[in-house]
């Protein structure tokens, strides 16, 4: 059996955007300069979350990283609500699924937060 591993955030779910605006409040509120395009984000975007927060521009050795995170999340995930598929998105999942193809979904987020932003799209 053929398994597709579908990414969620960026891929299936449209939320560059708002990433891109809560990381740049963060950047602000911590008194650092804010990332001046959306390629900018893309191109300092990586895993683990730690070393991308430093190419964006924190200072790990002054703000704890696992605090920004928390704040990080606590700007994102409501305002995620507001973010909807990308345009193929669906029509991608219905195709695989009507192929046959087992489906999972991968994502950093938490689970739950993952499942409460998956209610409305799927």
């Amino acid at each position: 059996m053929i398994r597709i591993i579908w990414d969620w955030n960026g891929t299936l779910f449209d939320d560059v955007d708002l990433s891109f605006e809560v990381v740049n409040r963060l950047l602000d509120l911590c008194g650092y300069s804010c990332l001046e395009t959306k390629q900018d984000y893309r191109n300092v975007f990586q895993f683990p979350v730690q070393t991308y927060y430093q190419k964006a521009g924190f200072d790990l050795s002054v703000h704890d990283f696992s605090k920004l995170a928390q704040i990080y999340m606590a700007d994102y995930q409501p305002k995620s609500f507001q973010c909807q598929l990308r345009s193929d998105a669906l029509q991608a999942l219905s195709l695989a699924e009507e192929y046959g193809f087992s489906q999972t979904i991968l994502s950093a987020s938490e689970k739950k937060n993952l499942m409460e932003q998956q209610k409305p799209c799927l």
